[in-house]
């Protein structure tokens, strides 16, 4: 999979802004930076920055584990289903999402977040959660 950064026109349904890209669908979040580091039919690890005040909205991964390791800054994650739970995490912290659990992913600080995303066994999804 190839992940681009684009600036997208405005339209009536998204507002002009950047979107990543992923093999043609755009997905209707602005992320500062992501670098694929390994990529194969069942697991996938990249490389995210988040810029202060960014987020990846509410979304869940029916098939697969997401193991999050902060590089730089602090990472929020905030998930619902079973439980219902928010972390602020610092450099050097983990943590691990079931597959299926609906999860926020938040930078709230006034600095850069620089986390690493291991994920898998199984092929890559992005659904969004209400």
């Amino acid at each position: 999979m190839i992940a681009l950064n684009i600036h997208f026109h405005a339209s009536p349904r998204w507002p002009e802004q950047n979107y990543l890209l992923y093999i043609g669908m755009r997905l209707p979040y602005k992320v500062k930076r992501v670098e694929t580091v390994v990529k194969s039919s069942d697991v996938q690890v990249r490389e995210f920055t988040l810029a202060a005040g960014e987020v990846i909205p509410w979304h869940y991964h029916p098939g697969k584990h997401g193991h999050y390791f902060v590089l730089e800054g602090i990472l929020s994650i905030s998930s619902r289903e079973p439980d219902v739970m928010a972390r602020n995490l610092p450099v050097g912290s983990s943590h691990k999402i079931a597959p299926g659990t609906p999860h926020l992913i938040t930078n709230g600080f006034d600095a850069n977040c620089r986390f690493l995303l291991v994920q898998g066994v199984g092929a890559y999804d992005w659904n969004a959660a209400d």
